[in-house]
Order: structure tokens, then C-alpha cells, then sequence
């Protein structure tokens, strides 16, 4: 079984020849950005640390859309990043509470 880890800022830098060295992760999902193409602060560091150690990763967008276009756009976010980064594993968006606590209030 595969295992990976979901990183984003709240993690902050990460020493990414020693996630390679340990053995114990085989691929991450970066938190791309979130919201109104608002780049996490980490991000453009994972995906350099992933690459410069061959650790696969695909992105995904933290989303605060309440409406189609604003999804779409979040959608479009998303790709173009893991585009222009490199990223060898699948897009995700992410919906959580806190997002539909936004929706609901605008």
C-alpha cells in the first residue's frame, strides 16, 4: 500500500530529503492554494522539494466558492499550478466544513 502525506503551510518548511530518506512516503498531495487564487505559502516549496527528490505529487485547492463560476475558477487555479509545477499525481478539490461555512454567509 502506497502512503502519502497532505502538506500545506500549516506544516510549514519541510525537510524534504529527509521525508525521501525515511523510507516512509511515497507520494504527496500539496495544498495548491485556496480560495480567490490565493497560492499557499508553501506550495511552490513542495513542489520544488518533491521534485529535487523524486517524490510524486498532485495538488489540490482548498475551496471557498459559492457559486458555479467560482468553482470553476478554483478548478482552473488548481490545474493551472499543478501545470506549471509539474505535479505527476491528480488534481483534488477540497470542500470541507469551513467551506460550506463560507458559502452559507455569502
Amino acid at each position: 500500500m502506497a502512503k502519502g502525506i497532505d502538506v500545506s503551510t500549516w506544516q510549514g518548511a519541510i525537510d524534504w530529503p529527509k521525508v525521501k530518506a525515511s523510507g516512509r512516503v511515497d507520494f504527496a498531495i500539496i495544498r495548491a492554494g485556496y480560495g480567490k487564487n490565493n497560492v499557499d505559502d508553501q506550495a511552490v516549496a513542495n513542489a520544488a522539494g518533491c521534485r529535487k527528490n523524486n517524490i510524486p505529487f498532485g495538488v489540490y485547492w482548498f475551496s471557498y466558492a459559492y457559486n458555479e463560476e467560482m468553482a470553476k475558477n478554483e478548478a482552473d487555479y488548481a490545474c493551472d499550478f499543478a501545470e506549471k509545477f509539474g505535479a505527476t499525481l491528480p488534481i483534488a478539490y477540497d470542500w470541507e466544513e469551513d467551506s460550506e461555512n463560507y458559502a452559507r454567509k455569502n
